[in-house]
């Protein structure tokens, strides 16, 4: 595996004669994926040196979970499914040579989760992946074959984390993703939300003591969840994963026209998207950030967030003054 410095100074190098600093055209979608903009896009420092990623146990099992990861099948989605196919296999190389591992495949689209599966396979990043998937649909048959198909699309006998989309028909498809479990279908299960009116649902699935995994929206600019549900996940042994932590590039709305904070330096953060990935690391409740990009500039900026040390509780709150504005 590359060290760190080693993979910042290849993509320094890639981006500067402009090779992989070029995003596709996105097209029209439901998703949105999370955009930093150019001025707030600066590769770490070279010199720093190679250590392991940051990782947390995920509470039923132990295992060790690597802070960074990538929701793949959205940034298919909005940069288009074949377009983004060559970039995103960057991407994931970008990920997996940090030490990054949880990849969440789902797409609405099924050529998007058909394409995570081939680069998988095409890198040599497969192995190494703790891959996710979703079903969404209603009806336990109906969510049987969809399951089944992520499955063959991904090239996956079986799953790491299989999760209920948007809580959609809870009540059947948790009961198909507790037998998965129990096969060995599926190694973990879990529920997502995308949506801030569905958090007292999800609360009342984390409460039935069925799920490991939660994903929820959380940001620092949507911080909703942070009110319930991660200290909720928390007291019941869930994991949580965090979905948009850019909020679709809406982040960086308060400080376009501000300098990094005196303290980013020593919190290891070269950019503002690293000191926000980081603001939500530091709440304790979160195991892994999944933000969606299919730049892999992007990435490499991202992962970044993953080493060095986490904001304080007065470093956490002056982001917060910032954000919120007078």
């Amino acid at each position: 595996m590359r060290s760190r410095s080693e993979l910042t100074r290849r993509y320094w190098t890639l981006g500067t004669l402009g090779l992989v600093a070029c995003r596709p055209r996105a097209r029209p979608s439901d998703y949105e994926v999370d955009e930093i903009p150019p001025q707030f896009l600066n590769m770490p420092d070279p010199a720093h040196p190679a250590t392991p990623m940051r990782t947390r146990p995920i509470p039923r099992t132990g295992e060790l979970l690597p802070v960074i990861g990538l929701s793949s099948g959205l940034a298919l989605v909005s940069s288009g499914a074949e377009v983004g196919r060559v970039p995103m296999g960057e991407v994931l190389r970008v990920l997996i040579a940090a030490g990054g591992r949880a990849i969440d495949a789902f797409a609405a689209e099924e050529d998007a989760e058909r394409i995570t599966g081939e680069l998988l396979k095409s890198t040599g990043v497969g192995s190494a992946a703790f891959l996710a998937a979703r079903v969404q649909t209603r009806g336990k048959q109906a969510g049987q074959v969809q399951m089944e198909q992520s499955l063959r699309r991904l090239g996956r006998r079986n799953i790491d984390l299989m999760q209920v989309h948007d809580l959609t028909d809870f009540a059947t498809q948790i009961q198909t993703l507790v037998r998965w479990r129990v096969i060995g279908h599926a190694r973990y299960i879990g529920a997502t939300v995308s949506r801030v009116e569905d958090l007292p649902a999800l609360e009342q699935a984390i409460k039935s003591g069925r799920l490991d995994f939660v994903q929820v929206p959380f940001s620092i600019v949507a911080r909703a969840a942070h009110e319930r549900v991660l200290p909720l996940a928390a007291d019941h042994g869930v994991a949580v994963l965090v979905s948009r932590p850019l909020a679709g590039g809406r982040v960086f709305d308060a400080v376009r026209h501000r300098p990094l904070p005196d303290w980013a330096r020593g919190v290891e953060c070269s950019t503002w998207s690293q000191i926000f990935l980081k603001w939500i690391l530091s709440h304790d409740e979160v195991h892994c950030i999944l933000p969606a990009t299919s730049n892999p500039r992007h990435m490499a900026d991202n992962v970044g967030a993953g080493f060095g040390p986490l904001l304080d509780s007065s470093q956490r709150r002056a982001l917060v003054e910032i954000v919120d504005g007078p």
